[in-house]
């Protein structure tokens, strides 16, 4: 589990990215064990995803069906764009790339899912209004404060012993 001085680093790294600054690189955890920990950035994205999905899905639809659609293309893009990557790092020869490639883009997408959330005015937006947002984001940053709180405390212990 990343730490949350590496979570938000990430994140910011992410939207400086986004804004076109190429240091932001540098707020990334390039090591071998920052590339797996980036693969967390799905799990801390998925509940804005399925609130998303469920925030759009028309009334007369099967919700169910749609959600377990909408969830398989979730993983699929994210499974998807590593094993792309592997070939065109291997095609254009920055295969020394390609951990940077890869925890650049799953960090990124908890911007992208963020700055979606936040745009009301878009066709086929959210439309939240701003006490909406603030009540999801604050509930989000309670999840994310109070999880590794008890999620610790088990894996201290119930979790391995030497």
């Amino acid at each position: 589990m990343p730490a949350p001085q590496e979570i938000f680093r990430s994140i910011f790294g992410a939207w400086r990215l986004a804004h076109l600054d190429s240091n932001g690189m540098f707020y990334f955890n390039l090591t071998i064990e920052g590339f797996y920990r980036s693969f967390l950035a799905p799990i801390f994205a998925a509940p804005f995803f399925v609130l998303m999905v469920l925030l759009q899905i028309d009334p007369k639809a099967d919700t169910a069906q749609v959600l377990e659609i909408e969830i398989i293309a979730y993983l699929v893009t994210w499974i998807a764009y590593p094993a792309l990557m592997i070939l065109l790092c291997r095609v254009l020869d920055l295969g020394r790339h390609y951990a940077s490639f890869i925890v650049a883009y799953n960090w990124s997408q908890i911007v992208v899912i963020a700055v979606y959330i936040a745009q009301a005015d878009l066709p086929g937006g959210l439309h939240f209004t701003q006490v909406e947002k603030g009540t999801i984001f604050v509930w989000w940053a309670l999840v994310q404060t109070l999880v590794p709180l008890f999620s610790g405390g088990f894996a201290d212990r119930y979790g391995y012993k030497k």
